[in-house]
């Protein structure tokens, strides 16, 4: 290619570039959306171990779900730390401008490498470098995935060398592509090795000619991978049932737009905003197709099958065909695809090289070069608004906010542990440690006792009209009220007036008190809010409903739920076998039946036997399921049923009509007596038991049917249960209510109990010392619950107990002098470590190693 083209093709890239990423170049923070902003003492914590429990990110501390970024989260630390880099700066060298470059150079070895023409490389690079996927991840701070956006390319090179030469040394630089994919973004390195998989297999379909050792050399270098990230990989095994498994909701997506390569949210990259795709975007496919048309060779006819399957892929479950990506999602490790949008980087590859092919061809047939500028301009125009800053994000013109310096030396200079809630959820711009974790308050609804106050799906605020809140805030540690405002769209006037009355109405609480910062950021602190770690000296265990708070609290209006801890038994978090096994005293626990019997208590016993509705075989009643919890219970509301109820974690089904029919097939493990029993509501708002039947039944299956033959009926719990262990629960229904106490309503609201502050060091997120603990007393700690929370000392290993439905507890009998809270699956990380740095240390050395390269091939 002659000096002048070259030229000529890189000023082509570099200007709409500059253009696009002006920002980059600014004061602009480039904090925005996802994009993280670490204030100096929370850029130091950034250099501490690898936790597998942290606060950031999550409400009460939750499964550090950015496991694999650690090594770049290290690095983010160590600039500052070592150079006293800023965040700003840090972020632009290692995330942004690499992001950038990577994407426009990337497509062009990976083209030039397959031989494609100076004008393919061209296109492939402008389009994978600027399109609306591409800028909404930049634009929306997805820092993390924008890299490995950029990346892929590369990766995409080393893995078609390593096929096309099988050597040690390709081998080698391949699997270490894919390892730092990975780090960046599992889903998208998941992608690249299905990118050249299908890519060969198309091929090769195409060809006749099948070669299968590329892709066993492919496989080898994945589990190779796998291993050097089972430093990450096992400790996350252990917490898969605190990150969601279904698939995000990208139905939003349409087979139109992955055709005519349009994100949804482009321009304004709002949540839940999408426009269709502009009637100009038509260009594109027609372009593609125009190339296949023209050109008609196997090579163009395999990358065009590529392109029209990453597009169906690219739209998720969206229709047509939705149901089978869902399959797809569904089969083992599936859910690392669960958002399809990733697949928008394989699919701008194939239509850079296919829209480039179409301008080679186009240019040597009509108009010459200028068909190759039409085409240029073309493109640029499809992103004007990106060119003209018109984004509401990174690339738009942000300026950090002057107030936020006053905020921050307010809460830094507080001492000692606390937690700030942000309204309506974390600013870009929050200050957070995780000694000071900072809440999103529109996710407070997700924890129960929020829900459970809360009315309705829409308005995840208005449990601040419930007296109880306060109480709740000053549980949970929560000392200040930040209302920061929405950062991530423009309100409509309605939604103005609604913040407007959720500002009046925090202002009219009493206790708290309005700290004047900033007009634009009110700021209101709690008088009193509890430690992080303190002791309670009694277990109240509820059988019924979370509503036992507000019953209480109408008898003593001086009652407070942290001067005790409750547990429900109907929660589906706790066995209430553990009241019986564990080595309580009689007085540390008091039992209460909130609108139940005996008979509840029982069932909760046995809860191996129950049977969610979600899984009946049929149904023509309304199925929720467990996160639908705010829903059906405002669907009940609207039909003049109020309930707090809980569903043991297992969904429920209704009908309003009668006649409506919902159908089980229950499967009966072996021969025997049984007894089946369904929880059930009818019309005031309690479940309740109903022994169906004590029947004898063989191995098999039981088909069973219910009709709603009332107005409204719900169905919650159906269960078959082995006639022995119905007995066995009775049994210890009974041994409990001997040994615990059974108090009512009132006596509670009389009981004169008070919380006691303890001595506490915080190690790290995943361990904290305990020292001078009072015995037959009961240890809150106010983190999310986990199972795997415990509490270890030379004599014991307790494990955490659901407290309030939603925090941790541990139940001290004897006094000890020290104690250490562990979150145990921080161990998993030693033994990860350990196969990561031997499994790369064999790689390095195997492949590096003097060897006859005529065993190459």
């Amino acid at each position: 290619m002659k000096l002048n083209e070259k030229t000529l093709f890189l000023i082509g890239l570099m200007i709409p570039a500059i253009l696009v990423f002006r920002s980059f170049f600014t004061n602009s923070p480039l904090v925005w959306g996802d994009a993280p902003f670490f204030y100096s003492d929370g850029l130091k914590e950034l250099q501490q171990q690898f936790y597998v429990w942290v606060e950031r990110g999550n409400n009460f501390g939750g499964p550090n779900l950015f496991l694999s970024l650690y090594p770049l989260m290290f690095i983010y630390g160590f600039l500052h730390n070592t150079f006293g880099l800023s965040n700003d700066f840090i972020l632009r060298i290692l995330f942004y401008f690499p992001s950038v470059i990577l994407a426009f150079i990337g497509p062009i070895i990976l083209t030039r490498y397959l031989k494609f023409s100076p004008v393919i490389q061209f296109f492939s690079s402008l389009l994978y470098g600027i399109n609306t996927y591409n800028l909404l991840l930049i634009d929306g701070g997805q820092v993390g995935v924008s890299l490995a956006y950029g990346l892929f390319p590369l990766s995409l090179f080393f893995l078609h060398k390593l096929i096309s030469k099988i050597s040690r040394i390709n081998f080698l630089i391949a699997t270490l592509s894919l390892v730092v994919l990975t780090i960046c973004d599992l889903r998208i390195a998941l992608i690249a090795i299905l990118t050249v998989t299908f890519w060969k297999i198309i091929k090769q379909i195409i060809n006749r000619k099948f070669n299968w050792k590329i892709f066993a050399i492919i496989s080898l270098s994945g589990i190779v991978t796998a291993l050097i990230n089972l430093y990450w990989l096992i400790p996350l095994s252990g917490l898969l049932n605190s990150i969601p498994t279904i698939p995000s909701n990208s139905n939003f997506i349409s087979l139109l737009d992955t055709l005519l390569i349009f994100q949804p949210h482009f321009p304004s990259n709002e949540f839940g905003k999408i426009s269709p795709p502009p009637f100009y975007f038509i260009g594109l496919p027609l372009l593609i197709f125009a190339g296949f048309i023209l050109t008609k060779t196997k090579r163009i006819f395999s990358l065009t099958l590529c392109f029209l399957l990453f597009a169906f892929l690219a739209k998720g479950s969206g229709e047509p065909l939705g149901e089978w990506y869902l399959r797809i999602v569904n089969l083992p490790f599936g859910i690392a695809l669960r958002d399809a949008t990733k697949f928008f980087a394989p699919l701008l590859i194939f239509a850079g090289i296919l829209l480039g092919n179409a301008a080679s061809k186009l240019s040597k047939m009509v108009f010459g070069r200028i068909s190759i500028l039409l085409i240029y301009l073309y493109l640029l125009f499809l992103v004007y608004p990106a060119l003209t800053a018109n984004l509401n994000g990174v690339l738009g013109d942000k300026e950090f906010p002057a107030e936020f310096y006053t905020l921050v030396n307010q809460l830094k200079n507080e001492a000692g542990f606390y937690r700030t809630i942000w309204f309506p959820e974390r600013h870009p711009f929050v200050f957070q440690m995780e000694e000071k974790p900072a809440l999103d308050a529109k996710d407070l609804v997700n924890n129960r006792p929020f829900a459970s106050i809360n009315i309705g799906t829409f308005d995840h605020f208005n449990f601040l009209n419930n007296s109880q809140f306060l109480d709740w805030f000053n549980l949970l540690g929560i000392h200040y009220l930040i209302f920061s405002g929405e950062q991530r769209k423009s309100l409509t006037d309605a939604e103005k007036q609604d913040w407007s009355n959720l500002l009046k109405l925090t202002a009219n609480v009493k206790g708290l008190e309005k700290i004047n910062i900033s007009p634009n950021i009110p700021l209101f602190k709690l008088n009193q809010s509890k430690p992080h770690i303190f002791a309670v000296p009694k277990l109240i265990a509820v059988v019924g409903s979370d509503d036992i708070y507000e019953k209480i609290k109408k008898q003593n209006i001086n009652f407070s739920v942290g001067n005790q801890a409750f547990i429900f038994v109907e929660d589906g978090k706790f066995d209430p076998k553990n009241l019986i096994n564990f080595n309580l005293s009689s007085k540390s626990v008091n039992l209460v039946f909130n609108d139940k019997q005996p008979l509840d208590l029982t069932m909760s016993l046995l809860q191996r036997h129950f049977i969610s509705p979600v899984s009946a075989t049929k149904s023509e009643w309304a199925i929720r399921e467990n996160q639908d919890y705010l829903k059906w219970k405002y669907e009940l509301l609207t039909y003049g049923m109020e309930t707090h109820e809980f569903n043991y974690g297992k969904g429920i089904a209704f009908s309003t009509v009668k006649g409506e029919r919902i159908y089980f097939d229950i499967k009966v493990p072996k021969d025997g007596d049984y007894i089946l029993a369904v929880r059930s509501m009818s019309n005031n708002g309690n479940f309740k038991w109903q022994i169906l039947e004590e029947t004898s039944l063989k191995k098999g299956n039981l088909k069973k049917e219910f009709i709603n033959s009332q107005e409204l009926e719900m169905l919650n719990i159906l269960a078959l249960v082995p006639k022995k262990d119905f007995e066995e629960a009775e049994n210890i229904t009974q041994q409990l209510m001997n040994k615990f106490t059974t108090l009512n309503l009132g006596e509670i609201a009389k009981a004169n109990s008070k919380w006691l502050p303890i001595e506490y060091q915080m190690v790290s997120s995943v361990k904290y010392e305990i020292k001078n603990f009072p015995a037959n007393h009961w240890l809150i700690f106010t983190d999310s619950y986990h199972p795997q929370w415990q509490l270890v000392s030379d004599k014991a290993l307790l494990s955490s107990w659901p407290i309030y439905s939603m925090i941790n507890g541990f139940y001290i009998n004897g006094a000890e002098d020290n104690f250490h809270l562990k979150f145990i699956d921080q161990e998993k990380v030693e033994l990860g470590a350990k196969i990561s740095m031997t499994t790369l240390f064999l790689l390095v050395i195997i492949c590096l190693l003097p060897y006859d390269k005529k065993e190459e091939s």
